[in-house]
């Protein structure tokens, strides 16, 4: 349980010390959160109803040193290639409130 419940809040803490200002302010501003703890294990509670179990882990084959992404996520249903996927929707300003919303739940879990 390193990354249970608790563990996700203690992190969420942690990173509100080392957000930038203007990054505290857009997310307060732009969906109401005033701590990334707040919503750091929501895509716990819903990763068995949408089937995103694997998108919580990454596999590396034993052995090697580094990811690469056609061997060790080739249906980019992995962390590392949510965390980018994520990234890029949460600062995509053609997409709804609401998509943003969910990216930023699911980058601020994720990382």
């Amino acid at each position: 349980m390193a990354w249970g419940h608790s563990a996700h809040r203690v992190v969420g803490l942690i990173a509100d010390q080392h957000l930038a200002p203007t990054a505290q302010n857009k997310i307060k501003e732009d969906f109401n959160i005033t701590s990334l703890s707040t919503i750091a294990n929501w895509a716990d509670h819903i990763k068995r109803k949408r089937s995103q179990g694997p998108w919580h882990y990454a596999n590396i084959l034993e052995g090697e040193r580094a990811y690469l992404q056609k061997r060790d996520c080739p249906d980019k249903d992995c962390v590392v290639e949510k965390v980018r996927e994520f990234s890029v929707k949460i600062s995509d300003r053609s997409l709804p409130i609401s998509d943003k919303l969910k990216a930023l739940k699911y980058l601020v879990h994720m990382i």
